[in-house]
């Protein structure tokens, strides 16, 4: 017997296929609880009890699969973040023919990130001048989002329509005034819906973004 083969196969770790989808979905059951509570109760007021009896989990489960409430938090975030409408989003603004319609699905898309995931995004932002770790949250969503609104000027910018003067960069910039998180949270504050907060925001940028079409000869 080949001592050596047998040493170097039982210090391998061992992975089970079974072992890691129990625990994504006990990661999974975690997450959706903690979404549930604190969308019900508010963030501060929501404890962790609450969570692991509402996932039906201990708190030992919770610690060590995603962590203490701030984690919980930010694997939300990231759910936002990896959310599946940002690439279609992404995909429809790519072969679009009209720079008016690459602003009209930005908007789109944009509003439906924040209308499904505004109450998460509202606590990071409300939580980010009190917790580094929420403050590094907030920058590293907004590059990522930033980067998203400039594939919608840089389609326009292909497109031919940007407005005379705007380089891609600034038009991203203008469009980030527009539909970053801020603007919509605010519209809904002064209780505007979700449909007037989205029009009234894609005629102002596309206004401010797009140019008119050339007088045909």
């Amino acid at each position: 017997m080949n001592l050596n083969y047998h040493r170097d196969m039982t210090n391998r770790s061992y992975t089970s296929p079974r072992r890691d989808k129990a625990a994504a979905e006990t990661r999974r059951a975690i997450l959706d609880a903690a979404l549930v509570q604190f969308e019900q109760n508010g963030y501060v007021a929501t404890s962790m009890t609450e969570v692991a009896a509402s996932a039906s989990v201990s708190l030992n489960t919770i610690y060590s699969s995603v962590g203490k409430k701030p984690q919980l938090l930010m694997a939300l975030i990231n759910d936002a973040s990896g959310y599946e409408g940002i690439a279609d989003t992404l995909a429809a603004v790519a072969r679009e023919e009209s720079p008016e319609q690459v602003v009209s699905i930005t908007a789109a898309g944009t509003r439906d990130v924040f209308e499904r995931f505004t109450w998460a995004l509202g606590v990071l932002y409300d939580n980010a001048a009190n917790d580094e770790e929420f403050t590094s949250a907030v920058v590293q969503s907004e590059a990522q989002y930033r980067a998203r609104l400039r594939d919608a000027a840089v389609r326009i910018g292909e497109l031919g329509r940007l407005r005379e003067g705007l380089t891609v960069e600034r038009a991203a910039d203008v469009l980030w005034f527009y539909f970053g998180f801020q603007p919509w949270r605010e519209l809904r504050k002064l209780g505007w819906s979700w449909a007037e907060a989205e029009a009234w925001l894609v005629e102002q940028a596309t206004a401010a973004v797009v140019a008119g079409r050339p007088a045909s000869v």
